[in-house]
């Protein structure tokens, strides 16, 4: 009972919102699951998934033996009945505290599900496009502008990633991701929002991101405006370090060139790369006719300068 109390505290938190969205079937997968219906089944209790009675009988012996050693299942290898009770004890806090009658079981885990991420991702059926867009509903981003980001942001990379050496998959999905949720911390307040932003990101759960990855994101995010944090670079893999220093760069155009909000899409721009420059190239008199923007990319190039990044425009 103790044990199975402590498994419900660590659900309390989410057992309201399953609840009030419901479910059309429970399932369950992996080993310890997989070891109780095999003992189930073994015993006569059930053979189709498992239900509260059938939990409830096995609960009921194993306190009868009083020991894992004198766990009698034979389906049960020796490292299983270690944990076995244990895992009895989880699964019968789940189903006190889901309400459940019973659960199918699954012999697919975590590893197949991972292959079929990776089978996914390579028919452009992406999860973690998902929990983006989640992400991005969560917080009310405005899409507009993210949308708009999101074109000048491909329109850059495209132009420069032959000379970077950036890869279109994952490097421009990893801005395109960016440019969905940069804004998510004005849910909290406009001042900083930048950092607020990285923060979310850094400590949110996002299904099928990394770690690394997740870092990533968030270093666009956190360095998308105002002065270069060059010094959180740290965080990321020295490999990957002037990588992203590119993907930063370029994001952090992608919004500038937005920053008005305008619903007018932006003039042809020129860009051309060099290991640590970036030209960009304006119609003629476009910047003298915006000299908002023109003003913004004097202090971006006074923000690059101080990383020791030349920024060119005319």
């Amino acid at each position: 009972r103790h044990a199975i109390l402590f498994a419900r505290q660590e659900l309390e938190a989410m057992e309201a919102s399953f609840i009030k969205d419901g479910w059309d079937s429970a399932i369950g997968s992996s080993g310890s699951i997989l070891s109780i219906k095999d003992v189930i089944n073994s015993q006569g209790w059930g053979n189709d998934g498992i239900d509260a009675a059938a939990l409830n009988k096995l609960r009921e012996a194993l306190i009868d033996l009083g020991s894992t050693d004198r766990i009698p299942f034979s389906c049960l290898s020796d490292d299983r009945r270690a944990v076995f009770a244990g895992g009895v004890a989880i699964l019968s806090a789940v189903f006190e505290g889901l309400k459940l009658d019973r659960i199918a079981t699954s012999d697919g885990a975590l590893r197949e599900g991972l292959l079929s991420d990776m089978i996914g991702r390579l028919q452009d059926k992406d999860v973690r496009d998902n929990t983006i867009k989640d992400l991005a509903q969560r917080y009310a981003a405005d899409d507009e502008q993210a949308a708009r980001v999101r074109d000048t942001a491909t329109l850059l990379f495209n132009q420069v990633h032959e000379a970077w050496g950036l890869a279109g998959n994952p490097d421009l999905k990893l801005l395109h991701w960016a440019a969905s949720i940069h804004e998510v911390g004005l849910a909290i307040a406009h001042a900083q929002y930048h950092r607020h932003g990285a923060y979310l990101v850094s400590n949110s759960d996002l299904p099928g991101f990394s770690h690394q990855d997740q870092l990533r994101l968030a270093m666009l995010i956190r360095a998308h405006r105002r002065k270069f944090p060059q010094e959180e670079l740290i965080n990321i893999p020295e490999q990957d370090r002037e990588r992203l220093l590119q993907l930063c760069i370029l994001f952090r155009l992608a919004v500038l060139l937005n920053r008005s909000r305008y619903y007018a899409s932006l003039p042809a721009i020129r860009v051309t790369a060099r290991n640590h420059e970036l030209q960009l190239v304006f119609p003629d008199n476009w910047l003298p006719d915006h000299p908002l923007t023109d003003a913004d990319l004097s202090t971006e190039a006074a923000y690059l300068e101080n990383i020791k990044f030349k920024l060119l425009f005319k």
